[in-house]
């Protein structure tokens, strides 16, 4: 009796402790379920108003703010523009010089060339984004990185700037509490004059691929532009119903593609303007930020790397040289002379060198310049580069316009300039021209093709030619100076002498392998110490070793011979070095 007395009693201890868990844990999930409720009333109450946004406040180094969210691919879209029309990067000496076009994107020119952090957005490449983030059920679409800029920002008068420097974020936040690192982002209403605008810092490729993948659900159809963004004529449509047909033979249904309208990106945001800098120290900044996630994506060209370089010396002063050489600036009515973008001049282009080509050049040229040694030294790995005195880029500047402007000056650069763009004074003595084709004059000669070969219309050539009299102008003992030097050279281009595929020219073997017919890009060293010694006998390597090295280039197919400078095979001892030009 007394067991059965017991054992009633320990279930009903247990049966009132179950029902005391159970009462404690349903009391729990409703209390839980009430702060959710009220946790998203509070949070659309907060969120309600127009262009607000939930975030996460983040911290660079030196104490830079920054804010990581989600938001919807429609966001993104309707929200954020590309960096072409981002004002601040448009600001030159207190003016705005637009370097967006009309879609946009970047414009590289003589002119702008100051203006540029950014790459140019290959526009055609769109509707294959667009593709594959519609009908790739695995697409990656990676965070992408935002700036926000204000009103103010772009006001030099404005109360924001105290003495130059930023009194604020160019952001509107505002605190939510001290023990949460969540703040509210406000951007404004998009109707709103003084609207807080977003631009695409990295992923402007993904910005343009987003919106032509809405605009092909939204209009079940899209056009695939050119690289600059206009629509060529009678370009065929790609229509949504052709690509859903091509989903479904994969499995892949309607539903899931129109997923891709709320589909959700990591952003992180970055203020145009922090508290404490000035506009020079904010647009320096944010270029920097752009270079340093490029280090790590998709190669930029060696151009176009060079164009948004403002921390390399020797990529300032070619830009800026571009900007201010009469030979090589953008001039209307004659053909661009120089690609901003390419690494190499292809077969027909008329251009005269590369944007890169000028970067190698000012490095060569003023290698010798005692007043540069600064800019040769190593840093150290992962250090950010800071970028020259202004004061050594004006002088760098115009150290290396003067060597264009010697350039422009020899018979070959002026035979390809048009008459009416020649100097006056060479106007008079020169009748009236047709300018030479400067792809004619780079061109190796074949039986269907006339060329001239002409070593200075090439790269290699240009960047031989420029650290020669880099050597020579800055010769610490014996300097000659420009006149003195293309007072030599124009007689030698005048006779033909930097023409690659004649073998009285020192240049063939060295530039030029005739076996092959190619450019021997190993040459342009040996060039340029071949150019020193013939322009004042004293070349950077002993003349006895240039001796050697030159009949190596020059190697008869006839054992232990050598083809000297009148076609001819000779013994190494009877192998000499080309002439003085005296």
């Amino acid at each position: 009796m007394n067991t059965e007395n017991n054992s009633n009693q320990n279930n009903e201890g247990e049966n009132k402790m179950n029902n005391t868990i159970d009462r404690f844990l349903e009391e729990k999930r409703k209390r839980d379920s009430e702060m959710r409720d009220m946790y998203g009333e509070v949070y659309r109450e907060l969120t309600a108003r127009e262009g607000t946004l939930e975030v996460t406040l983040g911290e660079m180094p030196f104490g830079k703010t920054f804010f990581t969210f989600q938001t919807t691919t429609e966001w993104i879209a309707n929200n954020v523009l590309l960096v072409g029309q981002l004002q601040m990067f448009n600001k030159e000496e207190g003016t705005y010089k637009h370097i967006g076009d009309e879609y946009g994107n970047i414009e590289i020119t003589s002119e702008n060339i100051d203006l540029i952090r950014q790459r140019p957005v290959d526009f055609s490449r769109s509707t294959e984004i667009a593709k594959y983030l519609l009908m790739h059920p695995y697409h990656n679409l990676p965070d992408l990185v935002l700036v926000v800029s204000a009103p103010w920002v772009d006001d030099p008068s404005a109360p924001e700037w105290r003495g130059g420097v930023a009194a604020k974020d160019s952001c509107d936040v505002e605190t939510i509490c001290a023990s949460t690192d969540k703040v509210l982002l406000h951007l404004g209403k998009m109707s709103d004059s003084i609207r807080y605008q977003v631009y695409a810092l990295d992923g402007q490729h993904r910005l343009i691929g987003i919106k032509a993948a809405l605009d092909m659900l939204d209009k079940g159809r899209i056009q695939t532009p050119k690289k600059d963004g206009s629509i060529p004529p009678r370009s065929q449509f790609e229509t949504l119903e052709d690509w859903l047909d091509e989903a479904a033979e994969v499995g892949i249904g309607k539903e899931s593609v129109l997923k891709f309208r709320t589909e959700r990106v990591g952003i992180k945001l970055v203020p145009a303007v922090c508290k404490g800098e000035t506009w020079e120290e904010a647009v320096q900044r944010v270029a920097s930020i752009f270079k340093a996630f490029n280090t790590t994506s998709v190669p930029v060209s060696k151009g176009a790397s060079a164009a948004m370089d403002h921390e390399d010396p020797f990529a300032i002063v070619g830009n800026r040289t571009w900007k201010v050489s009469r030979f090589l600036k953008d001039v209307k009515g004659r053909s661009p002379r120089l690609s901003p973008v390419t690494n190499t001049i292809a077969a027909k282009s008329t251009v005269v060198t590369t944007l890169h080509t000028l970067k190698v050049m000012a490095e060569e040229f003023l290698k010798n310049a005692s007043a540069y040694g600064e800019w040769y030294r190593p840093r150290k790995r992962g250090t950010v580069m800071r970028p020259p005195a202004e004061n050594d880029i004006d002088s760098a500047v115009a150290e290396f316009a003067a060597l264009w402007d010697a350039i422009a000056s020899l018979p070959s650069m002026r035979s390809v300039e048009p008459w009416e763009f020649l100097p006056d004074a060479i106007k008079v003595a020169t009748p009236q021209r047709d300018a030479r084709n400067v792809a004619e004059m780079r061109r190796i000669p074949t039986d269907s093709a006339h060329g001239e070969a002409h070593m200075l219309f090439r790269p290699l050539g240009q960047q031989a030619l420029a650290a020669a009299v880099g050597m020579v102008v800055h010769d610490p003992v014996r300097p000659l100076s420009l006149d003195e030097v293309f007072g030599l050279l124009a007689e030698y281009d005048a006779a033909g002498g930097f023409c690659l595929v004649e073998r009285s020219n020192p240049w063939w073997g060295v530039m030029y392998d005739q076996t092959r017919d190619k450019i021997v890009t190993s040459g342009a060293h040996l060039a340029a110490d071949l150019l020193v010694y013939m322009l004042n006998g004293n070349p950077g390597r002993g003349v006895e070793e240039l001796r050697r090295a030159f009949a190596t280039a020059r190697r008869s197919s006839t054992v232990g011979m050598y083809i000297d400078l009148k076609g001819k095979d000779v013994p190494l001892d009877k192998f000499v070095l080309p002439p003085r030009l005296v």
